[in-house]
């Protein structure tokens, strides 16, 4: 069963995602390989980030919101 919501899930962001390249700018992450993410989603105007990444998920000074895929998955149901 769960195989077949991740199939969905996967799908569902397929379709509701664009491919693009990212320029890094952003660089305060805990993580200094985890900075991609922030620079992705502030030059796509993303609303959040969906990470299950504890320091991610903690980090203060983001400037885009992190929720985990519990959030995600209540919020928006497939």
């Amino acid at each position: 069963m769960h195989l077949v919501n991740a199939e969905r899930m996967i799908d569902y962001i397929r379709k509701t995602s664009l491919e693009t390249i990212e320029k890094s700018v952003y660089a305060l992450s805990p993580d200094p390989e985890d900075n991609y993410l922030f620079d992705l989603a502030v030059q796509n105007n993303c609303l959040f980030i969906i990470t299950d990444d504890k320091d991610l998920l903690d980090f203060t000074l983001k400037p885009v919101p992190t929720h985990s895929t519990d959030w995600f998955l209540n919020t928006f149901p497939v």
